[in-house]
């Protein structure tokens, strides 16, 4: 396509115009589950009642799974004479991540896969179209924007995200910067007006940024906006900018494209769909089974609401009728009637009961087991059992996080461009001497970099996106110094390599929430002697050596699969469930 030719550019508009009709059941889709999602209490939620907030329980536990930190990169090479800047490009990204605030984007990204697709858009800022995607831009610093389904168009006629046409994304620019500025076309620029936000796409659909706003009017904004596109061309090589639904003006700019081999934009999905390029996101799955759910539980509401006791007595009894309702709980009455009973009509029954816990079962396991992901109950006997089926319910999320790591992979692949290849890229970084005694503040530059970043043999590894408590920390260290440290003492000392004690306490003692433990310690920084023995024992007095014997024992804990089987049998039989037998089990 020659995109200065206005022909071929109104048919390259007439083809983003169908995929972007092509996405819209996706759009309205992702809107319907986040609706869902938010529930009926929530301003913007579904109209339905909606009690059982399972798609926000299972949103909740896989995002914090997928991304429970802020992710640091492992540069690796098999060169030696690339070890150190390796290990500099290292350092680079981890500053690079914090300065985007790669987490935040990370955390929407993965929400945006479970609801349908997460899309990125990575570069360098560097011109003004650059600098209105936010106050986090900094000029000749790369970013990293998410972009919204609803601002998203590729190439739907395409089988696979490699044979795509185009890709692009709409975003929205300060009318004035965008006639200002350089990087666009002078006749172009000068021909664009204003564009009202409204809360509608192009084709009538809504927006989800506006779904808890009560709104569908024109947006009152302080100042005008222009809506631009922003447009990749893989068999070109090219990116343009045009201006959204506005066929008189040109291309606002067209540039040979210079970036990373995969283009401006990083995809991330779960389930891929045969010979198609939109995913099955996992919410789309849970769906049905969360309607059903609800459906059943709202009846059940509805039939205790509806249940009542009543006492029948027989006419002419009011004498005793006035007695009853005067009574008090516990006394004593002569009444010279018949006996009444209470008699109880509707309620919630058991067989319905029955049928919302088999679907609240199959819906955890269509999530994935995300009871035990999430801790929230045991489904085993035993604790072998219990560990064996986290176990297998990890193969899921393993799984999810495989993809997630292989995206985020990507991202510091495009940011590791973008600070090889441009010259005015500068980080202040400090390095840390060969003796650990000092801190050497260093620059990495882009313009102190001869060579090509593609031509480096490295490769970027994603860490650190698991969430650690403090205690989970103090367990790995503890576990290091017991396997590691401490028996490799001698021969670490053969090596001069000694254990910093008043380090390692003061550490314990943080992760610990121990504060008092520094208390108890005296940092005098000068070697003492230390007699060996047993407390309250002279040295030498106690034996050398002590034999302990451990006994593990398994017992049966309060739940489990079989228990949950038993209960839902006898509840399809209309028998109530013993007390104590629905200890523990996921709807109780």
């Amino acid at each position: 396509m020659n995109p200065n030719d206005q022909a071929e550019l109104t048919r390259f508009r007439k083809a983003v115009e169908y995929s972007r009709r092509r996405l819209r059941p996706h759009r309205e889709r992702r809107i319907s589950n986040v609706q869902q999602f938010l529930g009926s209490a929530t301003e913007g939620g579904t109209s339905n009642h909606t009690p059982l907030m399972t798609i926000e329980m299972g949103v909740a536990v896989y995002t914090h799974l997928l991304v429970g930190g802020n992710p640091r990169a492992l540069v690796r090479t098999p060169h030696t004479q690339l070890r150190a800047t390796a290990k500099d490009l290292g350092m680079a990204l981890n500053h690079t991540v914090d300065e985007v605030h790669l987490e935040d984007t990370l955390l929407r990204l993965v929400q945006d896969a479970l609801f349908s697709i997460g899309i990125c858009k990575i570069g360098l800022c560097n011109k003004d179209s650059d600098k209105a995607g936010g106050f986090w831009h900094d000029l000749w610093q790369p970013y990293v924007d998410r972009v919204d389904l609803d601002d998203w168009v590729h190439d739907t006629n395409a089988t696979s995200w490699e044979s795509v046409a185009y890709e692009g994304n709409r975003y929205r620019m300060p009318l004035w910067m965008a006639k200002e500025s350089e990087d666009f076309n002078k006749k172009a620029r000068e021909a664009l007006t204003a564009t009202l936000k409204t809360s509608t796409n192009e084709d009538g659909d809504d927006k989800i940024e506006d779904i808890q706003y009560d709104t569908h009017a024109d947006i009152d904004e302080y100042q005008d906006y222009v809506e631009l596109w922003d447009f990749w061309l893989p068999e070109e090589n090219l990116v343009l900018t045009m201006a959204d639904q506005n066929d008189s003006i040109g291309a606002l700019r067209v540039e040979k494209w210079e970036g990373p081999e995969r283009g401006p934009y990083c995809k991330l999905s779960f389930t891929t769909v045969p010979n198609t390029t939109m995913p099955l996101p996992p919410v789309a799955v849970w769906r049905e089974l969360h309607d059903l759910a609800n459906h059943v539980y709202s009846k059940l509401g509805g039939q205790a609401k509806r249940q009542k006791s009543v006492l029948p007595v027989r006419g002419g009894d009011e004498g005793d009728i006035q007695a009853i309702k005067d009574s008090k709980d516990g006394d004593i009455l002569r009444i010279d009637g018949e006996v009444t009973k209470e008699v109880s009509y509707g309620g919630p029954t058991q067989i319905n009961l029955a049928f919302l816990l088999s679907t609240m079962n199959f819906l955890n396991r269509q999530q994935g087991n995300t009871d035990t992901l999430g801790g929230l109950s045991t489904g085993a006997d035993t604790l072998g059992q219990e560990q064996l089926l986290a176990q297998q319910a990890n193969e899921r999320i393993t799984f999810m996080r495989k993809r997630t790591v292989a995206f985020t992979s990507n991202i510091f692949d495009s940011l590791a461009f973008y600070l090889f290849d441009d010259p005015f890229v500068n980080i202040p970084m400090t390095k840390t001497s060969p003796g650990g005694h000092a801190n050497i503040p260093i620059n990495w530059s882009g313009e102190d970099i001869e060579d090509d970043y593609r031509e480096f043999n490295i490769s970027i590894q994603p860490y650190s996106m698991v969430y650690r408590s403090p205690t989970q920390m103090l367990q790995v260290m503890m576990q290091l110094l017991k396997e590691i440290i401490l028996p490799l003492g001698p021969q670490m000392a053969q090596q001069g390599v000694t254990i910093n004690f008043e380090a390692m306490l003061k550490q314990i003692a943080e992760y610990a929430d121990f504060p008092e433990l520094n208390s108890f310690m005296v940092f005098t920084g000068q070697p003492g002697a230390y007699e060996h023995g047993p407390v309250g024992q002279p040295s030498g007095g106690g034996p050398t050596e002590t034999t302990r014997n451990y006994n593990r024992t398994s017992s049966p804990g309060p739940s489990g699969q079989s228990q949950q089987n038993s209960v839902l049998s006898q509840m399809l039989m209309g028998k109530p469930p013993q007390q104590g037998e629905t200890d523990g089990l996921s709807g109780f």
